[in-house]
Formats: structure tokens, C-alpha cells, sequence
């Protein structure tokens, strides 16, 4: 979400989003049941509203595409985003109530793929490589189900012209689990009591 081949430092990026009328742009993740979801999303005013008719749909779906489909892999890129998730991995820890929740969750879950953190697991990012994340980045584009949503004042049968001819994605059939049906294991009552010099105790409870 950070640079591009056309767009190589993240500056330029925003530059490029500042000329687009102070486009917003974000890139996220999230889990829902055992599906994990990457989005990109973008906002941009309505082209009635920009000067000489300037066709900023078209240009917005443009840059989506340029993101998505030419990221530009460096291995100070990939060095830097593996600086700020380790941050995230400790900012977790500073955090006792997201600290709390994770260790609750690790504990409820043990051992199922629902107690996967959308971020990933800390103890892996160590071993991780720019060529792990190439592989599975080039894998998601082939294989993983592709949404896309359009909301606003737009012609529909513009906005499938348009996308038709900047994404050429090929049909898949991958079915979302948006509920973790899996067999749940039967466990015992557990607790887990962990001490730290902190002023405040936590207390979550966690019913399956």
C-alpha cells in the first residue's frame, strides 16, 4: 500500500492522492470467522464537482490498480513495513487490555486456525523474507476471491466497462468461511493469571 512501480516512494504516492483532489486512500486487514480479508479502499469526490470535467473515477480505479496489481517489492520496503509490524507486536504488550484479550484468545483457541491473529503470528516475522510474501501476495491475485464494491453517484454500466478493462481477474471458486463451524475441542474450565507492575488489573472472560 506504500509504493508502487509507477509511484516508487511513499511520498510520491501521496502526492499523486494530494493532485487527485486530497483523495483518501488505506489499505487494511481484519478476520471474520476463518476468512482473512485484505482491502483497499479509496474516496473521491464525484467528477461533476471537479474542474474542466476532469474524470477522476477513471483516474481513482486507475490507481487501485496500479497498487494492487504493481506493487514494487524492495527489500527496504519489506525491511521497513517488518520494522512497524514488530511495533505492532509490542505495542500490543504496552496495551494491557488488547495484551490481555490476545493472551485470552491464544489460551481459548489454542491449536485452531480461529486463534490466528489477522496480523500474523510474532514468533514468525523473524524467519519471514521478501520472497515468503512475494510468493504469497502472487498467490492471493490467482487464487483468493475478489470483491469489489462501488458506492455513489455513478452509471453502473460505466463503472463494469471500466473495471472490465483495468482488472482482467480470472473466475475462482474458493468458498469464504464467514463462521468457524469447525468441531470444537472439549476443555476444562482454565485459568490464566499472568503478574506485571501495572496500576490497573484486567479481568476478561471468555465463554465458547
Amino acid at each position: 500500500r506504500s509504493v508502487t512501480k509507477k509511484y516508487p516512494t511513499r511520498s510520491d504516492l501521496q502526492i499523486h492522492l494530494e493532485d487527485m483532489y486530497s483523495a483518501s486512500f488505506s489499505a487494511g486487514i481484519k478476520k471474520v470467522g476463518l476468512t482473512h480479508l485484505i482491502s483497499f479502499d479509496i474516496s473521491i469526490i464525484n467528477n461533476k464537482y471537479t474542474f474542466d470535467n476532469e474524470d477522476l473515477f477513471t483516474e481513482g480505479i486507475n490507481f487501485l490498480r496500479e497498487v494492487i496489481l504493481n506493487p514494487k517489492f524492495s527489500n527496504e520496503v519489506f525491511l521497513e513495513e517488518k520494522r512497524f509490524l514488530s511495533e505492532y507486536f509490542q505495542g500490543i504488550y504496552a496495551n494491557k487490555m488488547r495484551y490481555s484479550l490476545k493472551q485470552t484468545f491464544a489460551t481459548m483457541y489454542q491449536g485452531e486456525e480461529f486463534g490466528v491473529d489477522a496480523f500474523g503470528c510474532e514468533d514468525d516475522l523473524e524467519d519471514l523474507t521478501l520472497e515468503d510474501c512475494i510468493k504469497a501476495y502472487n498467490d492471493m491475485l490467482i487464487n483468493d476471491v475478489i470483491n469489489i464494491s462501488i458506492v455513489g453517484d455513478v452509471d453502473e454500466l460505466d463503472v463494469n466497462i471500466i473495471l472490465n478493462q483495468m482488472f482482467n481477474f480470472s473466475p475462482r471458486k474458493k468458498e469464504l468461511k464467514l463462521i468457524d463451524d469447525s468441531p470444537k475441542p472439549q476443555r476444562k474450565p482454565q485459568e490464566l493469571f499472568e503478574s506485571q507492575n501495572v496500576s490497573q488489573a484486567k479481568m476478561v472472560l471468555g465463554y465458547q
